[in-house]
């Protein structure tokens, strides 16, 4: 992970730059680990280690970060945004 998650941070804000993006939206993760029924502090620290070097990247390069409250974000459908129980087809 130590080599992993600077790797990543570089890429996610390398393609920001690339396609001259203003903003980076990243979900708020906080607790990830309460949802999904893992009780390890240990596992989220891997989150807030990438979103901080997102962060940290991002601000180098002049491009904003938002966070974004992770509720629905995974209903709607990849090609209209419109949301409905028939886009999943399981949880």
């Amino acid at each position: 992970m130590t080599d992993m998650i600077p790797r990543v941070s570089k890429e996610i804000v390398g393609f920001a730059v690339q396609n001259t993006v203003d903003v980076i939206g990243l979900k708020d993760l906080l607790g990830i680990r309460c949802r999904t029924g893992t009780s390890s502090t240990h596992h989220s620290w891997a989150f807030f280690e990438l979103q901080s070097f997102i962060e940290y990247k991002a601000r180098e390069k002049g491009i904003s970060t938002v966070s974004i409250d992770p509720a629905y974000t995974s209903q709607p459908c990849p090609r209209c945004n419109h949301i409905s129980k028939n886009n999943r087809r399981r949880k």
